[in-house]
């Protein structure tokens, strides 16, 4: 392969036929140095984090409520298609072969679908919890499995299902989608190389699944305060600033993809990279946003067997809106807790880190 830059921008080719001639070299990327590598960075701390949020919810069985679960899918998805943006290029470089571009461009266009899908199922969660939150019969264990079935079904079926038939579409015919590929069978960047195939399979989705999240997102707003303002001026005081709920929410809604839209219709260079940085370390964000917190240091804390010196005593006696308590497991989930006097550590991290 040959590394050149053209406009100062790095250009990497790859010759089809082992002698680098004009007619036979393939373009794979041409962007600012810096998208490349702010890219790296955020994809790698994406990676990072969205494995944490496994790993978090895995050892801790008491954090595996139905919010935890719909966040692990999360996860899941986050990774797989993290892990290829970071891998992929250089597997092509040393292994050349368009069959493999193919391959990399539908893992790619499934993963990053099935990111905006589980981020509407998480989406919708909010909302559900929320309004369910003063209803005074809790719901029944065997009532939320079967809610995270339907999730479970709804959040991979629909971006495999548009996967499928983008696929089907790409092998039926000469001049639709083209994974990996040009109109002349020259292979392409790994991705779907048809403009109107990719509005249609991709763009489009992701338009509708960001229009729900946004109008979901300002319902979650609203709820949370109008909830913020009925409670007392010393309940505010102990809580975090809402602000964080804010970022919260704004990370899981996918809201950060209208920077892309944004930067597409300003055509500068750099209205790039505030989409290139909020988008590429999603899974980061999430994991400081709902596990990075005092309660789940101190699960660590006690998986480890380190010493921990606890508070002697707590008091507490608010109503809280927590992201983070493991009864909840990450849901945004109205709680209340009485006044109380008691001895654990658990009680005073439990109450003094709520959201």
């Amino acid at each position: 392969d040959v590394i050149d830059y053209l406009g100062g921008n790095p250009v990497v080719c790859l010759s089809q036929n082992g002698s680098f001639l004009e007619n036979t070299t393939v373009l794979y990327y041409s962007y600012p140095t810096g998208y490349f590598i702010l890219t790296n960075i955020g994809c790698s701390l994406s990676v990072v984090g969205s494995f944490l949020i496994l790993l978090t919810y895995i050892l801790f069985k008491e954090l595996r409520t139905l919010p935890s679960k719909i966040l692990m899918n999360l996860a899941v998805a986050i990774i797989v298609s993290n892990l290829f943006i970071l891998i992929g290029g250089p597997i092509i470089s040393s292994f050349p072969s368009k069959n493999l571009c193919t391959s990399v461009a539908i893992i790619l266009h499934m993963f990053f679908l099935a990111q905006f899908s589980w981020m509407s199922m998480m989406v919708f969660e909010m909302i559900r919890t929320l309004r369910n939150a003063t209803k005074l019969t809790p719901e029944s264990q065997h009532f939320k499995t079967r809610l995270f079935v339907a999730y479970f079904v709804l959040g991979w079926s629909i971006p495999l299902v548009i996967t499928v038939a983008s696929i089907v579409v790409n092998f039926t015919t000469d001049d639709l989608v083209l994974y990996g590929e040009l109109e002349d069978g020259t292979q392409g960047s790994c991705w779907i190389n048809h403009l109107e195939s990719a509005i249609v399979a991709f763009i489009v989705p992701v338009a509708l699944s960001i229009l729900f999240n946004g109008v979901n997102f300002v319902c979650v707003t609203v709820l949370l305060c109008s909830a913020w303002r009925t409670e007392s001026k010393l309940d505010k005081e102990k809580h975090v600033p809402f602000l964080r709920v804010y970022i919260a929410i704004f990370s899981i809604t996918g809201l950060t993809w209208l920077f892309g839209f944004l930067a597409i219709l300003a055509r500068s260079v750099w209205a790039w990279y505030p989409f290139i940085i909020l988008n590429s370390t999603q899974g980061f964000v999430i994991f400081i946003m709902f596990l990075f917190t005092k309660k789940v240091a101190l699960l660590y804390l006690e998986l480890l067997h380190i010493p921990w010196k606890p508070k002697t005593s707590c008091t507490s006696a608010k109503k809280t809106y927590d992201l983070h308590t493991p009864k909840y497991g990450g849901g945004f989930t109205s709680s209340k807790t009485d006044s109380a006097t008691c001895q654990s550590s658990a009680c005073c991290l439990y109450t003094d880190s709520t959201v």
